[in-house]
């Protein structure tokens, strides 16, 4: 086994000029984050190429049963155990109710995630009780998967996700009295609902939760009038697009949102 670090051609062509060890990182760990999908191919070269990349291989995983949706490549579901540790971003969607159990398993094999989008038609208390354990810094789904968390807490030293930033709902129609809980998570500074059905919401929300920055709601939603609320079309394009740039630290659909909001202020 080789234990050096040197492929098999270093071996043959000692001679050839080699760059700095962190150059050379940097370089691969950029042409990996351009194309994700060479990454396989170059993790062959040296170990030590394997042990940079290995990580990025691995930071994002899709689990999905559908033609749609963000495109790339998404490590094999099956081998998950082998590499749950190195899964940072996890995105679930278009599964039936009879895989609930599928999603249990990844949120619990995952422990370091840090941003967890489940566009899923069904709940389980399960999933939210997974959710609660994460060190979670970005969420995308339903209110549901959340709020469960926090209807038998009665201290904010026991509030789950106070680590969270970024929260993206898909629920419409939504009240206050749902989502009241958001004013104890103090990171918060962006927040996105499909629509408000009055100003008052939007007022509410930006009082409570007194470090938000903004809030992006579908350009069909009522004006609130608030400079701190952007109106965009939302759509599964919309939100899929985003979270992948999100996952692989892109000029994402949340820093348009913020330049329009510091354009106005």
């Amino acid at each position: 086994m080789d234990t050096t670090g040197k492929s098999e051609l270093e071996d043959v062509f000692p001679a050839i000029p080699r760059l700095p060890v962190e150059l050379e990182r940097a370089i691969f760990e950029d042409a990996a984050q351009i194309s994700r999908e060479s990454i396989p191919t170059s993790m062959l070269i040296a170990n030590r190429v394997k042990e940079w990349l290995e990580p990025l291989l691995y930071s994002i995983v899709i689990i999905h049963q559908s033609s749609r949706g963000p495109k790339g490549y998404s490590p094999p579901i099956e081998r998950l155990d082998c590499y749950a540790h190195h899964v940072r971003h996890l995105l679930v969607y278009s599964l039936r109710n009879t895989n609930s159990s599928k999603v249990i398993r990844s949120l619990t094999l995952c422990k370091n995630l840090v941003n967890v989008g489940l566009w899923l038609p069904f709940h389980a208390p399960e999933i939210s009780a997974a959710l609660s354990l994460l060190p979670l810094r970005q969420f995308s789904g339903y209110a549901l998967s959340l709020v469960p968390n926090f209807r038998t807490q009665t201290s904010s030293a026991q509030t789950p996700f106070l680590g969270l930033t970024h929260i993206e709902f898909f629920d419409y129609g939504i009240t206050w009295a749902r989502i009241e809980w958001l004013a104890r998570l103090e990171k918060l500074t962006h927040l996105s609902l499909p629509d408000a059905p009055n100003s008052e919401l939007v007022q509410n929300i930006f009082t409570n939760c007194s470090n938000l920055r903004l809030i992006v709601q579908d350009d069909q939603s009522e004006p609130s009038g608030d400079k701190r609320v952007v109106h965009v079309p939302l759509s599964f394009a919309y939100y899929s697009e985003g979270w992948l740039a999100q996952a692989r630290s892109e000029r994402s659909t949340w820093d348009i949102a913020e330049e329009r909001v510091n354009e106005r202020l």
